[in-house]
């Protein structure tokens, strides 16, 4: 333990340390009685003009650490008018004391031998007494009043060089009341490095939407009226069910009339060869074959009136059922039957991650409305060009789905994660703030 003598004053900690006598702006060797205080070691400290405490005079031993600690408490004193007591404890347990003197910019510290946990209270009070009595015993003194300001030569102002010695002498003094901890602060902070090159997953969230990969359109054959419907938006079809019943009403009073003139035709056609007319059997021959075109496109569309679903899936598209009776264009859309057994989900990658995204990468895609089903995946095809989708630019990239068990629909929304690779974790921290701050930089 170092040790500090009533008779030597050392420059400890990196304080300014002046010894009492006619050199000292302040005072002129002021002979005060620390051992009357009944303290361990006592001490009198002035604020100098640079801000390091300085030591007048001193009375006992103390360790080094507990007179740095002093000298602390005695600039925090000093500058607030404040009193510090604290518990010391770096040999045996002992309460460190600091008192500003009134009217100065000086403070007494002391340490006592006793423990702030076990100490009575008339000892708190004895000592406490001591103490403000020494202090207004050096207030009361002349030569304690703060002289008045004086304007300082030349030669007493620091220069740079001296104030950039004492901030590297304050730092090493940190450094060196700080290195017992150095080795926990180096060790923390290699662990925090150590943790930020940790490989995680990285995995890219993307909003989807299931898409049948077949699906046919039914229209109008021709130009007619809607009689009736059989199906509905939603329902399960096979190929060949009935979805609508079209109009065959002016289709079947035309196949009447034009079978009638077919009869005449040939009647007139066979008059004409008796007579030996063979130029109007020609014409009535040229006549028959017209009549029997037209018949044939009419019994045609007569087949085409019920309309039947092309190929087994759910209608998607398609509510007809308010408008049975009203008239139909030729190529009018009528229904729209999209095929359950492939399925494709349409994951939609923002802009600023498809430089990451390529095919064959491992995909999840969760469905909310399949009771949280979750499909393994792969994406399969990238789109070269992007989308505006819900105001944001995104590519479509296409992972095929597993429906065997028919619980997915078309239109299905979905939450994908499109598992990347492994990436450090501070990289998959960081990587997006990032990209926004270099975005918000380049406007």
């Amino acid at each position: 333990m170092t040790t500090l003598q009533s008779n030597s004053i050392p420059s400890a900690n990196n304080a300014e340390v002046r010894h009492p006598g006619p050199t000292a702006s302040h005072v002129e060797s002021p002979e005060w009685d620390l051992g009357s205080l009944g303290a361990r070691w006592a001490a009198v400290y002035e604020l100098a003009s640079t801000g390091a405490p300085t030591l007048l005079c001193f009375d006992g031993e103390v360790s080094e650490a507990d007179e740095l600690k002093a000298s602390q408490l005695a600039v925090d004193s000093i500058m607030n008018q404040r009193s510090k007591l604290c518990s010391l404890s770096s040999d045996h347990t002992s309460i460190l004391n600091v008192e500003p003197i009134p009217g100065t910019k000086r403070c007494l510290a002391a340490v006592f031998n006793s423990d702030l946990a076990v100490i009575s209270e008339q000892e708190a009070v004895a000592q406490l007494a001591a103490v403000k009595n020494f202090i207004n015993t050096i207030a009361e003194e002349p030569n304690a009043a703060i002289p008045p300001p004086s304007v300082k030569s030349a030669d007493e102002i620091p220069s740079w060089r001296s104030l950039a010695t004492l901030l590297i002498k304050k730092l090493q003094h940190d450094f060196d009341l700080h290195r017992r901890n150095a080795r926990t602060y180096i060790a923390v902070l290699a662990a925090v490095v150590a943790v930020c090159f940790v490989p995680i997953p990285f995995r890219i969230s993307c909003s989807t939407r299931c898409e049948p990969v077949l699906s046919r359109f039914v229209a109008a054959p021709f130009t007619t009226r809607l009689e009736q419907t059989h199906a509905e938006i939603g329902q399960r079809v096979n190929a060949g069910d009935l979805l609508a019943t079209l109009d065959g009403g002016e289709i079947i009073a035309e196949l009447a009339s034009l079978r009638d003139k077919a009869n005449q035709a040939k009647q007139r056609q066979l008059a004409a060869l008796s007579s030996g007319d063979h130029s109007e059997a020609a014409h009535e021959r040229l006549e028959l074959e017209q009549i029997a075109r037209e018949i044939a496109l009419l019994e045609r569309r007569q087949s085409e009136l019920e309309i039947r679903a092309p190929i087994d899936g759910i209608i998607v598209d398609g509510d007809l059922e308010r408008a049975q009776g009203t008239p139909l264009d030729i190529g009018q859309t009528l229904f729209e039957i999209a095929s359950l057994s492939e399925l494709v989900a349409e994951v939609a990658v923002p802009e600023r991650d498809i430089r990451f995204v390529r095919q064959d990468l491992p995909a999840s895609v969760t469905f909310s409305a399949a009771s949280s089903k979750s499909v393994r995946t792969k994406i399969e095809r990238i789109h070269l060009r992007s989308e505006i989708r819900e105001a944001d630019a995104v590519f479509i990239a296409e992972a095929p789905l597993d429906n065997s068990d028919g619980t997915l629909r078309p239109g299905m929304t979905a939450n994908t994660m499109v598992y990347v690779g492994y990436r450090p974790l501070a990289w998959v921290a960081l990587h997006r703030p990032w990209h926004s701050l270099r975005q918000w930089i380049g406007r």
